[in-house]
């Protein structure tokens, strides 16, 4: 009603203007007539976008062809025609009117990304690629990040993958919010079976602070791969609470769920049926069945003390040889030295306070990170170190931060130290 309301005004005050033959009074009439117009095609602009928006797609385009017909020479009006087109498919049109627009204003760049889009649609890449880098060569685009994912999908439907995950990566460095490139580029590296870099990237969306429930299940999916049956219920749990009315996605995760408490029922089985055969009842001990002493003759002939005095020299040999072998075992575990030996590890930070070293501990491990704290006085403070080690030698521990910890976003160096290690010499001879 507050809509009707306003048309009544408007065209009450065209109706309402003092009619006079003399030219100043004719100009004057003009320029209001002109500026009741741009009002009037303002209200059926802005009416036909919030049709366009709600997904009114018919009361869109008839509102803004309303406007067009008051204003001609809008550009903004032309642009949303053409989005209002490209949503039902007609593309012929669509890009007819994207480049009425840019004739009137040929310095919009999103006008050439719509228009791109457009092309992809009609299967003109070659055209379209030419568009989203005309858009990308403005410095003054508030929105390159769209331009470049769909430069991306243009590179794909060309069969350049290595292209199309360039662009991806490219359009989340500008905007490191972007969903629909986090969500692409995850597919992307599932698709080819690099869990490791899929799972760095979703990991990179949660640290940027996106919550996305097909990113948490695809990360729930990798921990499920990899076994981490945990990592994955939670990461599953946090999905189904964000996937709202995506009824698939919700059946998926599930689905999935169900999968990985049926894992685990099948592990505790296992574990019981090993419980049980190690507990399983012993043979009764068999007792050994000794003849009784004889008892000792006072009356020994000196030949039975000749033997006898031999029998004691048997058992004294014997004490010696038992010697020998308790010697033998003391030099073994002399050979047993702690050694100390070089290992490399991963700092990533020195904290004055523990709470703050334990926070990010914390954070450490809801990435399936095992760190460490040190505690060290330097002078009168203390200070606690955070790392994550050991490691056998530098490539190792390289290779662990630059895959592992780097890409979601933990910075730390890489620094050596002395640990103590058993270790059991080889004798000699």
């Amino acid at each position: 009603m507050k809509k009707f309301f306003i048309l009544i005004i408007i065209l009450s005050v065209v109706l309402s203007l003092p009619y006079n033959y003399s030219c100043s009074s004719k100009k004057a009439s003009q320029k209001g007539e002109i500026k009741d117009s741009k009002k009037l095609s303002k209200f059926y602009y802005k009416l036909g976008v919030s049709y366009l928006n709600s997904g009114n797609i018919a009361q869109a385009i008839y509102n803004l062809n309303k406007a067009l017909e008051l204003n001609p020479k809008d550009t903004q009006i032309y642009n949303a025609l053409g989005i209002a087109y490209s949503k039902v498919g007609e593309f012929d049109k669509a890009i007819y009117y994207f480049l009425q627009a840019l004739k009137l204003d040929p310095k919009k760049p999103e006008i050439y990304t719509n228009l791109g889009i457009a092309l992809v649609k009609k299967g003109q890449i070659r055209e379209a690629i030419k568009k989203f880098n005309k858009a990308i060569s403005f410095e003054n685009y508030e929105r390159k990040e769209i331009a470049y994912y769909n430069l991306a999908l243009a590179y794909k439907k060309l069969g350049n993958l290595d292209k199309y995950e360039e662009l991806l990566n490219k359009a989340i460095s500008y905007n490191s919010y972007f969903v629909p490139a986090y969500e692409a580029l995850v597919n992307y590296y599932l698709e080819l079976e690099k869990n490791d870099k899929a799972r760095n990237v979703i990991l990179k969306a949660i640290a940027s602070g996106i919550s996305n429930a097909k990113l948490y299940y695809a990360l729930g999916e990798i921990y499920y791969k990899e076994k981490k049956y945990n990592l994955s219920k939670r990461y599953l749990k946090k999905a189904k609470l964000l996937a709202d009315k995506d009824f698939i996605l919700k059946q998926k995760i599930n689905k999935l769920y169900n999968e990985i408490l049926e894992e685990e029922k099948i592990s505790k089985e296992k574990i019981k049926d090993k419980i049980n055969e190690s507990t399983l009842p012993l043979e009764p001990p068999q007792i050994a069945i000794t003849k009784e002493p004889k008892p000792i003759d006072k009356n020994i002939n000196l030949k039975e003390g000749k033997e006898n005095k031999k029998d004691i020299k048997k058992i004294e040999s014997k004490k010696g040889s038992i010697k020998n072998l308790e010697q033998k075992d003391n030099k073994k575990s002399k050979n047993k030295k702690i050694k100390k030996v070089i290992r490399f590890y991963i700092q990533l930070g020195i904290f004055s306070n523990k709470k703050d070293a334990i926070k990010q501990m914390r954070k450490l491990s809801l990435y399936g990170h095992k760190a460490k704290l040190k505690k060290r006085k330097i002078g009168k403070s203390t200070y606690y170190i955070l790392y994550i080690g050991y490691f056998k030698n530098y490539l190792e521990a390289s290779k662990y931060y630059k895959k592992k910890l780097k890409p979601i976003g933990f910075k730390g160096i890489i620094k050596f130290t002395k640990i103590k290690v058993e270790n059991e010499r080889k004798q000699k001879g």
